[in-house]
Formats: C-alpha cells, structure tokens, sequence
C-alpha cells in the first residue's frame, strides 16, 4: 500500500522482513544520501506505526539531492512519461522512475554518474 509520494520521498508497507508482519517503509533524500527508514508495526490492532521508532540505514551515499528524485506515473502514461503533477495523488501512481546521481568527489575524477530505473509498483499495475 503506498501512503505517500513526492519528488524526494515515497512512503509504503510491506512485509519487508518476511516476518507476517506490513513494516512502514520511507525511502528519502537525506543531505547527500539516499535513506531507507522501517518502522514496526505495534501489536495492537490495528496495528499503529510510531514513526520515532523508525530505524534509519544509508542505502546510497553521496547523493547529489538536487541531481536525484522520484517521479510517479499512471496507468494512461505512454512512451512521452510525462509524470504526475505535484502533489501526488497516489490512488492515481501505478510506476515510478527513481533517478539519483552519486559523485564521491566533486573536486576530483570520476566525474558524478547518474542512475536511472523504471519501477513497476506489483499490487498496483493495471496489467
């Protein structure tokens, strides 16, 4: 289930540690690096997610923030990709694109590389 989406954060849940449990899953633009934070779910029911309870891991360091984003897409997006307009309405995102560019050393070689997939978001494609 997909609870949020912008251009420097999508928020979801899913068993992520295939314990049977719906984690709270946000990936972000932090400073300079691409962030996963997960949050358990409570047991009561429903369950509730206490976002200061998040746990925060670095999955890509040294992001370039203003180089990098998410953009979302609908099920009528054709070969153009134009994406959603902000704010996203996320009943409407059936795939996103990810784009992040990394350089470890902006004074020095290698020059910064530039990342770019196309993710299809499985319980929510129309096909």
């Amino acid at each position: 289930t997909l609870e949020s989406a912008s251009t420097s954060s999508i928020v979801f849940y899913s068993d992520v540690e295939r314990d049977g449990a719906m984690e709270r899953v946000r990936y972000y633009f932090g400073t300079s690096t691409l962030q996963k934070g997960v949050t358990e779910p409570t047991s009561s029911t429903p369950p509730l997610y206490v976002t200061s309870t998040e746990a925060i891991k670095i999955t890509v360091p040294y992001v370039k923030v203003g180089s990098s984003s998410f953009q979302y897409f609908g099920a009528s997006a054709t070969s153009t990709m134009v994406p959603l307009s902000s704010p996203i309405d996320v009943s409407m995102v059936r795939f996103m694109r990810v784009s992040l560019t990394a350089d470890v050393s902006t004074s020095s070689a290698p020059r910064p590389i530039t990342f770019s997939n196309i993710i299809t978001i499985r319980n929510l494609r129309s096909n």
